[in-house]
């Protein structure tokens, strides 16, 4: 659409003379310079238009100022519709500007003078978006300035066009998250949630209907922004601002009806707001739903809410409150007893607010936030009792809301798992047994739920560590038939090719942690060991020791080793490997998602660490799933 677009407005511009000789040599006439093939590269951009009778009597003014030189086409009446310039006097048209009422509203401009448009902006009355489009083929690949209102407006459209990247645009990126300054444990919230949505925008997406092809976003509503005081600054400029418990208003298909879309959680980065979670629809007719905020929910974090709920609403923002009190005192707390305690009274609001909830969506909502919360407290070991209220909460959920179910239960299995791996006299194989029992009944009983793709793949993984590679490819190609659209059949597109490699090559190219390009062709001739790793791995960075000796000790067979990191913040692996250069002095490649979307890991599917994979000297695939150990072993195999 862009280049056709494009290849008229070039056609329409050099016919009048725009791309020839002196730009003040011969004006255009109004009717070429208005012609509908000289438009804004961005759709939907509302700009003047001006009637086939009237054209005739608007007029087309040759300007030459500081900087630039071209031409305004202006009205009848004298107000400005178009404005065509040369910023670098070249002779060529470098910027098409756009207005409305006299005010421009909108630009193209082409910034590295080629030609073609490679930066978009819109101003005045239309906002103050600015996208960077890096390979000109007329879609924006970053935002370089949008406001928070302008996120939740383009975030409404990303649903409405079931875009993923459109919605990926807005997400905060790895690096920017790693440039934020946090601590390690909010750090790691942040990436889990990013992951998180990265993959849950197409599901939301799937299952929602209220924003259709015809939505557009109304308004915005939130309380002002807060500075973070983890990272606030003697300098405004670096002071972290965030927004908490934002919503946006929709128009849906049908006019007048209307909705709200929760969209949480808006981070500042320089000047663009980006969002860190998936966005969830909310009845409207029940006013405005609160949760607790990620960085602070104290009086005020929550927008105002309509009067008629008033009493309710009071009720249920002292709950929030007295979460984010429970939320400190958890960060604060020392002994393993009163984490405990701590997080049993957490549970005991996470209830009262799902008793208060004014209708099921909120329900919803705080039952999930409820599943995650004692999911977590578990895994971390500071909440045995919590496994009892989990099973109660899914027992509790009516039978008619598969998807709730699902969600909750499958916290069940895993909660249940990883506390039964904490009793000193686990018996891992039996443990092992039951999970995989247990997610086998949870496939069947919900086949089409979102989390039944990841109990397949959990069950696929527990098929490769029992070296029966075909049943885990049948287990992968049920993710891949049942669930084509998600994130996790293409991780299981990966591993069926890594588990189908052997005696085959490895297509893999990718980007080094420094930036330099990679490809694993350039390798041929030499034997090469695979490691993918994280910091959050001890294992890993136990392995990468041996790895370093078993290097030394086969320098004379020109053995290579190549480290794949996916740490979801690049910083942690740079320090790391900044800190440990004595040690690990192979390349190291990354690329943004973590282990759970990280290109590099999708590729060969790789969903636990460490992984180590052995390439013989022709490039083929030797081995997958080497554990430390065996190494050495298979390292002589290949040298021989």
């Amino acid at each position: 659409m862009y280049k056709s677009c494009f290849e008229r407005t070039a056609v329409s511009l050099i016919g009048l003379g725009f791309f020839a000789g002196s730009l003040l040599a011969a004006d255009p006439s109004a009717k070429d310079a208005l012609s509908d093939a000289i438009s804004p590269v961005q759709k939907n951009v509302e700009y003047a238009r001006v009637k086939a009778d009237e054209i005739p009597d608007c007029r087309v003014q040759s300007t030459k100022e500081p900087g630039w030189a071209g031409w305004y086409v202006l009205s009848p009446a004298g107000d400005k519709l178009r404005r065509f310039a040369d910023t670098n006097n070249d002779k060529q048209i470098d910027l098409w500007c756009y207005y409305l009422g006299g005010v421009e509203v909108y630009r193209d401009i082409d910034s590295d003078f080629n030609g073609k448009a490679d930066q978009y902006r819109w101003l005045g009355t239309a906002g103050s978006r600015w996208g960077i489009d890096k390979d000109e083929d007329g879609t924006v690949d970053t935002w370089k300035v949008i406001s928070a209102e302008e996120s939740t407006q383009e975030l409404v459209h990303a649903i409405a066009t079931k875009d993923s990247q459109r919605f990926a645009r807005l997400l905060l990126s790895s690096a920017e998250l790693g440039k934020l300054n946090l601590s390690d444990e909010l750090s790691g919230r942040l990436g889990r949630k990013l992951n998180d949505a990265k993959s849950g925008f197409d599901a939301m997406v799937r299952k929602q209907t209220a924003i259709g092809a015809g939505a557009k976003w109304q308004h915005f509503i939130a309380s002002q922004p807060g500075a973070v005081t983890q990272v606030v600054s003697n300098d405004s400029d670096q002071d972290l601002l965030v927004y908490e418990n934002v919503v946006a208003m929709f128009e849906g298909d049908v006019p007048g009806k209307g909705g709200q879309l929760y969209v949480g959680t808006l981070v500042r980065v320089g000047n663009a707001w980006r969002v860190i979670d998936v966005p969830q629809l909310l009845d409207n007719s029940e006013g405005v739903a609160q949760t607790a905020g990620l960085f602070f929910s104290a009086p005020g974090a929550v927008p105002n809410l309509p009067a008629e709920n008033a009493a309710g609403n009071e009720s249920m923002q002292k709950l929030v409150a007295q979460m984010e009190a429970i939320e400190e005192k958890l960060r604060l707390a020392k002994s393993d007893a009163d984490k405990a305690s701590l997080h049993d009274d957490q549970a005991k609001v996470l209830e009262a607010l799902i008793s208060n909830a004014r209708d099921a969506n909120e329900a919803s909502m705080w039952i999930r936030q409820m599943a995650e919360t004692i999911s977590a407290a578990i895994h971390g070991g500071e909440f045995e009792g919590g496994l009892a209220r989990l099973d109660r909460l899914r027992r509790s959920i009516p039978g008619a809301n598969k998807d709730l179910a699902a969600f909750v239960t499958f916290e069940y299995i895993n909660a249940d798992y990883g506390l039964k791996l904490q009793k000193p006299e686990a018996d891992f194989a039996k443990i092992q047994e039951q999970k995989i029992k247990a997610l086998t009944d949870f496939v069947a009983e919900y086949p089409t739920a979102d989390e039944s793709a990841k109990a397949m793949m959990d069950l696929a993984l527990s098929k490769e560590f029992e070296n029966e590679d075909k049943a885990a490819v049948a287990w992968y190609g049920k993710v891949i038939a049942n669930f084509a659209s998600s994130p996790e059949a293409q991780k299981a597109q990966g591993a069926i090719r890594r588990l189908d490699a052997i005696g085959n090559t490895l297509p893999l190219k990718g980007t080094t942690i420094d930036g330099r390009a990679f490809d694993l062709s350039r390798y041929r001739g030499r034997p090469v060991v695979i490691h993918y790793w994280a910091t959050w791995c001890e294992t890993c960075k136990q392995d990468m020791k041996l790895y370093r000796k078993l290097q030394a000790q086969y320098a004379g067979e020109n053995v290579e080793f190549i480290g794949i990191n996916v740490d979801t913040v690049k910083a942690s692996a740079q320090d790391y490997l900044r800190e440990n250069a004595s040690v690990v002095n192979w390349p190291q490649l990354f690329d943004e998602g973590g282990l759970e979307s990280s290109p590099l890991a999708n590729i060969l599917g790789v969903q636990t660490l460490p992984t180590t994979i052995v390439i013989d000297k022709q490039g083929k695939i030797a081995k997958t799933n080497v554990i430390a150990t065996e190494l050495e072993d298979e390292i002589k195999s290949i040298v021989r």
